[in-house]
């Protein structure tokens, strides 16, 4: 069954938000983080994409190596094309929060 996740464009000119049915991707309760990770693991999509951008293995290698299918491997690579913006902003806030993590540890 499909859940609908309400996504950001990377595009000022479309819609502001818009619902899209992802197969594989699902938010996480109790996440700090906005992104969609694979259902029923603990696995950004991002961390997926980053992967496939490195061009290491093959898609079917990589999907293999987190355990999914290359059909989820690559729906998480489309999401993440599609949301490049909030992406890089759930990144920036989260390297803050652990620089600020780390700043209160040493105080």
């Amino acid at each position: 069954m499909m859940g609908t996740v309400t996504g950001m464009g990377t595009s000022k000119s479309r819609a502001a938000k818009r619902a899209v049915n992802w197969q594989y991707l699902t938010r996480r309760p109790g996440s700090v983080s906005k992104q969609l990770f694979i259902k029923d693991t603990r696995i950004l999509g991002s961390s997926v994409w980053a992967s496939v951008n490195s061009k290491a293995e093959s898609e079917e290698e990589i999907a293999a190596s987190y355990r999914i299918s290359v059909s989820a491997l690559r729906e998480a690579v489309r999401y993440c094309e599609e949301n490049r913006n909030l992406i890089e902003q759930d990144n920036a806030k989260s390297i803050e929060l652990l620089r600020q993590m780390q700043a209160n540890a040493e105080a």
